[in-house]
């Protein structure tokens, strides 16, 4: 058949742009066409280079591929997979043979008996014993917070009532949330909808909490502190991966979310 020359032209550039990419993309897994996270947000804004700076070699490094090809793989090219690592330092200090005491599992402390292994367990297969299975049901399980718990209606948790997508309309997606969410599920948005009007940031959260805590042994833990903390730790462990930044997505609804301002009873321990 014969071409002309702004056929072959185009045909070059075409060639030359899919060469490119698969260049580009050598460093990572072959990546299966990521499920899309369903929402008004928009996630296709470029990142912005920092200055460049080689990733820490720690115990995370040997993960950190792994981690990157899940989160693509689940949550899209766009999503800030940084703070998965952040999960995993914040979670078990990147240990992948790490158990709990409350039965935790591996890099990011998957435990059998709560509702995330059984419900990622629907969609993919688990073994939190499996360190691969580990970091793809952590990735699978952050994709259905955004995208099927934070757009659910009307719930009740211990009698209070709170609506996650108005939450999420009102304070907008913040990873903060989804972090927080991870770590103790919905009681972050059944404490922001205590009040008058909904409580937007980390720390006015934190001031309605009204959890109790338990006793490990002598030390007593504040269920509440522990899940105020959680995204500030996760967003503290995260600065030495991260590598640009975050592009359209959000993770403080307030600067001053950084640091946690209110002040939880110690209870004493028998």
């Amino acid at each position: 058949m014969k071409m002309n020359i702004p056929n072959l032209v185009y045909m070059s550039v075409m060639l030359t742009c899919v060469l490119l990419f698969v260049n580009a993309c050598t460093r990572t897994p072959v990546v299966i066409e990521s499920p899309k996270v369903s929402g008004n947000l928009k996630v296709s804004k470029p990142s912005q280079v920092l200055p460049v700076k080689p990733p820490p070699k720690d115990r995370c490094s040997e993960y950190i591929p792994d981690i990157r090809a899940a989160a693509i793989k689940y949550l899209g090219l766009g999503y800030p997979y940084w703070y998965n690592i952040g999960v995993a330092m914040t979670e078990s200090s990147c240990r992948a043979d790490r158990t709990s005491f409350d039965g935790g599992i591996g890099l990011f402390q998957l435990t059998p008996s709560t509702g995330v292994v059984k419900e990622v367990s629907k969609y993919i297969p688990v073994n939190p014993y499996n360190t691969e299975s580990n970091i793809h049901a952590h990735a699978y399980y952050i994709h259905r917070i955004i995208s099927v718990h934070f757009k659910q209606g009307d719930m009740t948790l211990r009698g209070r009532k709170f609506n996650p997508k108005t939450h999420v309309e009102t304070c907008g997606l913040r990873l903060a949330d989804v972090y927080g969410h991870y770590n103790s599920g919905s009681w972050r948005f059944a404490e922001a909808a205590i009040g008058p009007t909904i409580a937007c940031s980390n720390n006015d959260m934190a001031a309605r909490c009204v959890r109790d805590g338990t006793c490990v042994g002598k030390q007593y833990l504040s269920f509440c502190e522990i899940s105020y903390t959680y995204p500030i730790k996760v967003w503290n462990y995260t600065k030495p991966y991260k590598m640009i930044t975050d592009g359209a997505w959000l993770y403080w609804y307030a600067e001053g979310d950084k640091v946690l301002t209110v002040k939880f009873t110690k209870k004493p321990c028998p």
